[in-house]
């Protein structure tokens, strides 16, 4: 520590050197903070927009028993606000952070639709299509990742080559319209099977 301060000494003598030293400090350990603090705020901004901030929506509402909904993402704040939508549109969420956690989960409970993101610390995305399939799953899977649009095909190639129901490979910052739209038609499609079954 006392041979980084005596690197920053030339500095304190020069206010402008000092200036941009700080910011690009500051830069450094703020960026990834700012980031998520900003992607929350525009996000809350357009989910206002749609008119989703005071309660369900009408579509939700209207629709029956609440579907079960598995947010896999290990960005807590962006989980928070796909489960906030996921809420509105009428789906009770569950949250995975991990791919052994996201694993247990599938394996052991039952799922109406997953949000999954390609990164997930050390490991992908592209391992729970891979469980997904051993599992010979059928629950609609919506992709959402900050990954190039090249890698999101790829994934999206990958789980169609699996015989994966992929319903969006969307790209983040999220385009919570977009995934509205997705959420919605699954929920739709998930009332009608369910009407169909009860009348049958």
């Amino acid at each position: 520590m006392s041979s980084f301060l005596l690197t920053l000494r030339p500095a304190w003598s020069d206010p402008y050197r000092f200036f941009y030293l700080a910011r690009a400090i500051l830069h450094r350990i703020g960026r990834r903070f700012f980031v998520v603090w900003w992607v929350r705020q525009m996000a809350e901004r357009q989910l206002s927009q749609d008119g989703m901030n005071g309660g369900m929506s009408s579509f939700a509402a209207a629709s029956n028993a609440l579907g079960r909904l598995l947010v896999i993402d290990d960005d807590t704040s962006i989980c928070m606000l796909i489960e906030k939508l996921g809420e509105k549109v009428g789906f009770a969420a569950t949250r995975a952070i991990t791919v052994e956690e996201a694993t247990e989960l599938l394996r052991t409970q039952r799922f109406d639709c997953i949000t999954l993101d390609l990164s997930l610390g050390k490991d992908t995305g592209i391992e729970l299509l891979k469980v997904l399939s051993e599992m010979a799953s059928k629950t609609p899977i919506i992709i959402i990742s900050g990954a190039m649009r090249s890698m999101r095909d790829f994934a999206a190639s990958i789980g169609n080559m699996m015989h994966l129901p992929l319903q969006e490979a969307l790209p983040k910052p999220i385009d919570f319209a977009k995934l509205k739209a997705a959420l919605v038609e699954v929920k739709r499609t998930l009332d009608l099977q369910r009407k169909t079954t009860s009348a049958a």
